[in-house]
Order: C-alpha cells, then sequence, then structure tokens
C-alpha cells in the first residue's frame, strides 16, 4: 500500500463496587486486514474462457468469451475494521460469574472483484477496495465452578453479520451477476454453547463434554451456466448440533503422572453437512446427485488419548 498504517485503540475497565464483584468494559479500536494474496494473486493468474450450449441441440448459444482478473490504474487502499465492544461480567453466590457482552465490528475498504459485464459470461473482473461487511452480536454467558475443580459453563450468542458485496468470484467459479448484498457466508444469528467438567466418585474419573448448536451457514444458488439464481447466501445448510463427551482417568507409573482417556465425538451422529449440491439444474430427471442434496460433516467417531502429565 506504501503508506504509514496507524491503528489507534483505547479501553476502559470500571469497578463500581468495593468488593470488585461486578466489572464494567468498553473498548474501540482500529486493526488493518492483511491483504490475502491468493486474492490479488488472481490478477496474475490464467484466464477463463467459458462457452455455453443448448442442452437440448448442443448449439452454441454463447462465447467462447474470456474471463479476466485485473487490478485498478490507481492501485488499492488498505482495508480495515474498527471494533466497539461493551460489557458487564459480575460474580454472584462467590462461585457463579455472569457476563453480558456486546461487539459491533464494522469492515471498510475490503476487497471485492466486480464484473464488467454483469448478466453475461466473460468480461473483467475488476478488483476494488469498496466492500464493506458489518457484524452485530450480543453474548450472554455463566460459569459456575463447583467444589473439587467441576466447572459448568453456558453461553447464547445473538448476532448478524452481512456485507455490501457477497460475491466472491475465482477461476472455475465464477459469479456472472454484479455485487450485491447479502448475509456473510459463515453467518449464524443464533449459537448456543455449553461444556463442563466433573469429577465423578467412580475411581477418580473425570466426566467432560462440550455441546455445540448453531442456525446453519448460508449458501448461493447457481444454474448451469454459472448464473447466480436469486439473492446470494439466500438457503443456509441445516441446523449445526453436536454432543461430544468423554472421560479420563489420572494415573501414577513410576515417578511419572499420566492421564488416559476416551472420548465420543458427535454422540448423536448427527449429519451436520459441509457441502451441498448448489446447481439448480441438477434438479433434472436422472441427474444424481440432485439439488439441494447435503455431503460431508463428522460423524460419531470415538478418539483415545494419553497423556503425559509430568513427574509427581
Amino acid at each position: 500500500m506504501r503508506q504509514t498504517l496507524v491503528q489507534p485503540r483505547a479501553a476502559v475497565n470500571y469497578l463500581p463496587f468495593a468488593d470488585g464483584r461486578g466489572k464494567f468494559s468498553i473498548g474501540w479500536g482500529i486493526y488493518n486486514i492483511p491483504l490475502n494474496l491468493s486474492v490479488l494473486g488472481q490478477t496474475l493468474d490464467q484466464q477463463q474462457v467459458d462457452t455455453l450450449f443448448d442442452p437440448a441441440t448442443g448449439a452454441v448459444t454463447a462465447g467462447p468469451a474470456s474471463s479476466t482478473f485485473t487490478m485498478p490504474a490507481n492501485g488499492l487502499q488498505q482495508p480495515f475494521f474498527d471494533i466497539t465492544s461493551a460489557g458487564w461480567q459480575e460474580r454472584i453466590w462467590k462461585k457463579t460469574i455472569l457476563s453480558v457482552e456486546l461487539l459491533a465490528r464494522n469492515g471498510h475498504r475490503e476487497l471485492a472483484f466486480e464484473t464488467s459485464n454483469p448478466g453475461q459470461v466473460g468480461g473483467t473482473f475488476l478488483l476494488q477496495s469498496t466492500r464493506r461487511d458489518k457484524y452485530r452480536g450480543a453474548t450472554i454467558s455463566a460459569r459456575h465452578t463447583f467444589e473439587k475443580g467441576a466447572v459448568l459453563f453456558g453461553s447464547y450468542t445473538r448476532s448478524r453479520s452481512n456485507t455490501d458485496q457477497a460475491l466472491d468470484p475465482i477461476l472455475g467459479l465464477l459469479y456472472f451477476a454484479p455485487q450485491q448484498g447479502a448475509p456473510l457466508f459463515w453467518d449464524a444469528p443464533n449459537r448456543a454453547l455449553s461444556w463442563g467438567t466433573v469429577p465423578t466418585p467412580f475411581w477418580g474419573v473425570d466426566f467432560a463434554y462440550f455441546f455445540e448448536y448453531r442456525t446453519g451457514y448460508p449458501f448461493s444458488v447457481v444454474n448451469q451456466q454459472q448464473f447466480l439464481v436469486g439473492a446470494p447466501n439466500g438457503l443456509r445448510f441445516p441446523e449445526y448440533a453436536s454432543l461430544n463427551v468423554s472421560v479420563e482417568k489420572k494415573f501414577r507409573f513410576g515417578k511419572y503422572l499420566f492421564a488416559i482417556r476416551g472420548a465420543v465425538i458427535n454422540l448423536a451422529d448427527r449429519q451436520n453437512p459441509t457441502v451441498v449440491v448448489n446447481n439448480i439444474d441438477a434438479n433434472a430427471p436422472g441427474v444424481v446427485p440432485g439439488y439441494l442434496t447435503f455431503f460431508g460433516g463428522q460423524g460419531r467417531a470415538f478418539t483415545g488419548r494419553l497423556r503425559f502429565l509430568g513427574r509427581r
């Protein structure tokens, strides 16, 4: 960028009670976004040539047309985001901590490609530093510490994350459409987390769990010609939910302390897919896999671990 970058930040903590049981925090800062070389590198990469055919007759309907990624003649500006956060944390009943956190994140001058020929194959994809992202989130959480080291934690986050330029064309996956606003690909309006560890009365075994639930991430729909169908990121994956449980036993061997652990990942064996067929033309009879078929995800799995904890 050939310029001096400044990142001012400020934060204040205020404890209103003499016993320190409550704390109010507020902060603000500017953070420069590291440049993604895979995005910049596309302007020095190959071209893509597309030819469209009529699926019924096989006749050429468009093309061949070339697509090229280019840099602006006057250069780019440094992308950055500003973060404003505020929170309240209070200890109640001596061993329970309640927290409320608010977070606002605004992206500025982020990088995005805009096509010079929207609605048609081919054209120039010009890299610009004009994209703006926005995140708003509120989290409430509680943590309680029991006797003998047992811990229980739970939190819920309600959030919204969107952008004014959602399309991210790359070679082999070009969106022949103008940039549009939409939820970001990692937008999950609802998210709940809980984890805990509990010593059991059986042979000194510790029990632990981790649970996560969230709204499914959004994705876009395209047709066989790679044209966008409907709004970008207009559909979502199924809701994600996973529960992991484990037991661990510490033991001595000679002068050393070890711990052996067994765990079950995704106890309920939910699919929690990570891949989807988003081509609407794949819903034709006999086409397998069909449109909106979901794949991937971690099924139920069993793991074991032996840890060395040092000399005892």
